[in-house]
């Protein structure tokens, strides 16, 4: 979009404009993607870097489980009300991952993490320990790596499996 002193601006035409009985009548009109939109934000309050890190939880839930934890017609009650549904997080994402988003979609700003750097931090802990755990695959190798001849003639007649004697 260009201003008319020919300014560009970025514009995201998902943003909304609402306004419902939650939502303080003197706070002015509220603008956020209501998907990604933090308790803060519905409620008229002052926002912050905060505000943003429930917006990352919510991308990051969105990347693990393929949906956002809120949708619908109260939608917005639902960011400010309702439990989010980590249940639908697969027993595959790493408990660290379940954690930082926990942490990021605290319903209360002072709970979540203070500053994007403390979240960066948070995730970088998160990357570090699980970059540090075997694969199943280098598991699997330790074990034939470490057994007797025996072991290794036995897996190479697994059903299936062309014998390289």
């Amino acid at each position: 979009m260009i201003t008319q002193n020919r300014e560009v601006k970025i514009v995201d035409f998902g943003l909304s404009s609402i306004r419902k009985q939650y939502v303080k009548e003197d706070s002015g009109p509220l603008f956020g993607t209501t998907l990604y939109i933090s308790p803060e934000q519905i409620r008229g309050k002052e926002i912050d870097e905060r505000a943003d890190i429930y917006s990352i939880g919510i991308t990051i839930f969105y990347m693990v489980t393929g949906t956002v934890p809120f949708k619908g017609v109260d939608i917005l009650k639902k960011h400010l009300e309702a439990p989010v549904p980590f249940e639908k997080i697969g027993s595959f994402v790493p408990v660290e991952i379940k954690k930082i988003i926990q942490k990021c979609l605290e319903k209360d700003r002072n709970n979540r993490y203070q500053s994007t750097g403390e979240a960066i931090d948070a995730i970088e802990k998160a990357e570090s320990t699980i970059l540090k755990r075997p694969s199943e695959k280098e598991d699997i190798a330790d074990i034939i790596m470490e057994s007797d001849t025996q072991t290794v003639y036995a897996l190479q007649e697994i059903p299936g499996k062309r014998n390289s004697k």
